[in-house]
């Protein structure tokens, strides 16, 4: 199939693990507004934790293959939460990039999977550890 150009806008929720227990998983709503050609997509995407922190949405790129989804999110600079809870910005640091893996729902109008983000890497004497947070995403396509 071959699109020639398509925009698109779809909500849902992701989710991460908000502090050391496995219960203790935080639900956020974001919106992906996307430019479709042919397979490829780039966009922008927002959620309502850290809407109002940044002057511009995060950026996304990714591609659909048959009911596979794919899409790297960046957001425009580093940004954590602080001991209290809230969101602080490091605009001299690039926040790393969240790779979302999900699959179209036969009808074409749900996207669900999991996302991973490489949070650091340490060199050791015994060689690279690298530290990830993981989660998951669920989007519908809106009308």
């Amino acid at each position: 199939m071959k699109i020639i150009h398509k925009s698109e806008i779809w909500k849902g929720h992701f989710t991460y693990l908000d502090g050391y227990d496995e219960d203790m998983y935080r639900s956020v709503e974001f919106t992906v507004e996307i430019n479709i050609e042919d397979s490829v997509f780039t966009g922008y995407s927002w959620d309502e934790e850290s809407r109002s922190s940044f002057n511009s949405p995060a950026k996304i790129k990714g591609f659909f293959d048959g009911d596979t989804v794919s899409f790297v999110m960046s957001y425009p600079c580093l940004y954590y939460k602080n001991e209290n809870g809230q969101i602080e910005l490091d605009k001299s640091k690039k926040h790393p990039e969240i790779h979302y893996y999900g699959r179209l729902s036969q009808d074409g109008k749900k996207i669900s999977g999991e996302w991973e983000m490489t949070e650091y890497i340490s060199e050791t004497i015994d060689g690279l550890i690298e530290s990830f947070s993981t989660g998951s995403f669920m989007i519908e396509k809106q009308s």
